[in-house]
């Protein structure tokens, strides 16, 4: 079964959803979308990079070879197309959402482990603001949903718009 991998574009026009579930909805639905949306944005950032055509597209079909965030993110990291800091917070996003979704009670971004993992991830840089009394991301990110959400609305962006940037390979011309 063919997994459906949008095209940057079309992820971006989905923000708002992306941005009310990390904002406005309790911490299931937070994680899960948030941590959905990346692992569609890493997805979307591979495609636009592989060669055109079945095989590629193959790749991402259940059971393929890329049907999971991980893998996803593994080839990304080693292709280049994302660093080392961006990488290993999705690979931190990707374990919080799996002790939200495998948990057989209610979590919340205050339980230990979760707290723990959220002040792991890397805040990206950003240019620091000119208006007085506006709180810093280090300022922000003290609590932990907050760092969650920073980290996650701030790299789903990123590689949005590193895979709008991002051309097909061309296919190896025979040699021979």
């Amino acid at each position: 079964m063919a997994r459906k991998i949008p095209k940057p574009e079309q992820l971006s026009e989905r923000g708002k959803h992306l941005y009310d579930a990390l904002n406005g909805e309790a911490p299931l639905p937070c994680v899960l979308v948030g941590v959905a949306a990346l692992e569609k944005a890493v997805a979307s950032l591979l495609q636009n990079y592989f060669i055109e055509g079945d095989t590629s597209k193959g790749l991402f079909e259940l059971g393929g070879v890329l049907d999971d965030f991980s893998g996803c993110a593994k080839v990304a990291y080693c292709l280049g197309l994302i660093e080392k800091k961006v990488f290993e917070n999705l690979n931190t996003v990707g374990t919080i959402r799996n002790i939200f979704a495998h948990s057989d009670v209610p979590l919340a971004f205050d339980d230990p482990a979760v707290k723990t993992l959220c002040e792991k991830l890397h805040l990206p840089s950003v240019l620091p603001t000119t208006q007085p009394d506006f709180p810093t991301p280090e300022e922000i990110a003290r609590i932990a949903r907050n760092r969650f959400t920073y980290v996650v609305s701030m790299t789903w962006n990123w590689i949005l718009v590193n895979a709008l940037g991002v051309r097909h390979r061309e296919k190896c011309k025979p040699k021979w």
